[in-house]
């Protein structure tokens, strides 16, 4: 992953679009660690709670980089 954004890792998390997962975030529909933001430029941390109201919750867990420099992430799932 190239950035550790909220709607970056709500789009991979939940296998959405990027853009779908903007929307979702700005119209209030996405708690980080149990509290609303509508901020897509977030950045998240390892061990970060995000869920999405009617999809879940997930848990996120980072991994080493890659040769590019991006973030690999193992998402948690809960439904």
């Amino acid at each position: 992953m190239a950035s550790m954004r909220l709607d970056n890792v709500v789009s991979s998390g939940f296998s959405i679009s990027r853009e779908k997962a903007s929307g979702y975030v700005k119209a209030g529909r996405v708690s980080l660690n149990f509290l609303e933001c509508s901020k897509v430029d977030k950045i998240v941390s390892e061990g970060d709670a995000i869920s999405l109201q009617g999809k879940g919750k997930i848990m996120l867990q980072i991994g080493n980089q890659t040769k590019k420099g991006r973030t690999v992430i193992e998402v948690k799932k809960y439904v």
